[in-house]
């Protein structure tokens, strides 16, 4: 699944919990999101030869994983991070953090699929748990949403639909507040210049049980 793959609704949002007349702040314009998301489509388009830093395992049993960080930091044009998790054959968990110039975070994409267990288990359709989180360059999260779509990505009912299940619950996301979390990570993992593996702390967020109903 690419950063392609990932549907953006943007539209006039609600601030997080509550809405922005109470807040007496006006409600977040996340139509400027729209040129830091496309920046980030175009940074994987510019390196489909696979200039990414980062891995693909595979732990055998239908686990396995994969990162690949494209960083723009150099140029200071947009950075991205993508991250998939394959569970047991049965769902996988795509995730991608895009990132501005400066190396601000800007959006996190969250889609994990599965067959939907309430209509025939593991022979269910496939439906997936959507998630976006909206972040302004100071670092503060504006908006969560949450929902559920089916397989052509019509939007099927809340993250906490009663008639809708995926096989596997809602993991938190790591909110990696700028383009050097990313590099942190796979620091920590592949070892830097002098062999060395710093210990990498993810900063992990609950999403689904905050999001607001979307797209």
């Amino acid at each position: 699944m690419t950063i392609k793959h990932i549907a953006l609704t943007l539209g006039a949002l609600a601030l997080l919990a509550l809405p922005a007349a109470a807040k007496g702040v006006p409600a977040p314009n996340l139509k400027v999101f729209e040129a830091d998301w496309k920046a980030c489509e175009d940074q994987i388009t510019r390196h489909r030869d696979g200039s990414w830093i980062g891995w693909h395992r595979d732990f055998g049993n239908s686990y396995g994983d994969s990162f690949e960080f494209y960083d723009g930091r150099f140029h200071q044009t947009a950075s991205v991070l993508k991250v998939s998790r394959y569970i047991d054959g049965i769902a996988g968990e795509f995730t991608t953090w895009c990132y501005r110039g400066d190396g601000s975070l800007a959006m996190i994409a969250v889609s994990m699929g599965s067959p939907d267990m309430m209509a025939g288990g593991e022979m269910g359709p496939q439906i997936t748990r959507e998630g976006r989180l909206y972040v302004d360059a100071q670092g503060h999260t504006l908006v969560i949403r949450g929902w559920l779509a089916d397989a052509d990505g019509n939007k099927i009912g809340p993250i906490d639909s009663a008639e809708h299940q995926l096989a596997r619950g809602c993991n938190p996301v790591d909110l990696r507040l700028s383009a050097e979390d990313a590099e942190a990570e796979y620091v920590s993992e592949l070892g830097d210049i002098d062999g060395n593996h710093p210990a990498y702390e993810p900063n992990e967020l609950d999403w689904c049980a905050v999001a607001e109903e979307g797209p």
